[in-house]
């Protein structure tokens, strides 16, 4: 799959991590990534800008 993804600021990564079978066409992470920021992870996980420190929730 070769779609290019440029509707959010880490379409590009999102494009890399795809092209290096890093994260699948659904979606999921299928090889170890450290990102560098929680809301990078964040809009990989949601494919659109997204604040990492409030989509990541810690359940009480």
């Amino acid at each position: 799959m070769n779609k290019t993804i440029k509707s959010f600021s880490s379409g590009r990564l999102l494009n890399e991590l795809m092209e290096t079978k890093t994260i699948n066409d659904e979606g999921t992470l299928v090889k170890d990534y450290t990102f560098t920021k929680p809301s990078t992870a964040a809009s990989i996980v949601a494919r659109k800008s997204s604040n990492g420190w409030k989509m990541w929730k810690k359940k009480d």
